[in-house]
């Protein structure tokens, strides 16, 4: 499958990657793969669950915000692009899941 963005995090600890294919244009796939160190010791086991849960958290926001600019974007008074609030937001997220972790 080719994916058109792919978005390769690096944390202590922990790795994932965060794929995105357009499907159409308003519809996008998007795949998250974990990659943890040391999944079998019980203390990171509960790290590993809060992480996970804590992005799943943030992405089902994610969902509802993307929608709202889906919606802005066809509406007659859009005149600019997006990408410099979805960045923003992308760095946000990972600060906030780096403060949620204790590693910030």
């Amino acid at each position: 499958m080719d994916f058109s963005k792919l978005d390769a995090q690096h944390l202590p600890r922990q790795h994932f990657d965060q794929r995105h294919r357009s499907l159409s244009h308003e519809k996008t796939l998007t795949i998250f793969e974990w990659f943890f160190h040391d999944v079998a010791s019980q203390k990171n086991q509960e790290r590993i669950k809060r992480a996970v849960s804590f992005s799943d958290e943030v992405q089902q926001e994610d969902i509802s915000l993307c929608e709202n600019v889906q919606r802005g974007l066809r509406s007659s008074t859009y005149d600019r692009d997006v990408t410099p609030l979805s960045v923003k937001t992308a760095f946000t997220f990972h600060m906030l899941l780096g403060e949620f972790l204790g590693q910030v």
